[in-house]
C-alpha cells in the first residue's frame, strides 16, 4: 500500500490551533486581570473575582479565559461591555 504524505502547509502550527480552538489572548487598554481589578479598588484577589463574576452575571462585563502568553498560566481578562 502506498504511503500518503499530506500536502505541506505554511504554518503547521496553525492547522493544530484550529483544531485545539486556541484563542488569542484579548490585548488593549479594555481589558484587565482579576489580579488588577483587585489591586485598583483594594479587594483580596477571591473577593475581586467574586464581584467580577457578579457583574459577569449582569450583563456588564465580557469574560475571556485561557493561557496567558507572557506566563503560560491559565488566567482571566475581563472588560467592560460596550
Amino acid at each position: 500500500m502506498p504511503r500518503q504524505t499530506s500536502k505541506p502547509t505554511e504554518n503547521p502550527w496553525a492547522s493544530l490551533d484550529a483544531i485545539m480552538a486556541v484563542e488569542k489572548e484579548p490585548t488593549g487598554p479594555e481589558w484587565f486581570t482579576t489580579e488588577q481589578f483587585a489591586e485598583r479598588y483594594g479587594l483580596s484577589r477571591r473577593c475581586g473575582e467574586d464581584r467580577l463574576r457578579k457583574m459577569l452575571k449582569e450583563g456588564k462585563l465580557d469574560h475571556w479565559r485561557g493561557t496567558s502568553q507572557q506566563s503560560r498560566r491559565t488566567i482571566n481578562k475581563w472588560r467592560v461591555k460596550a
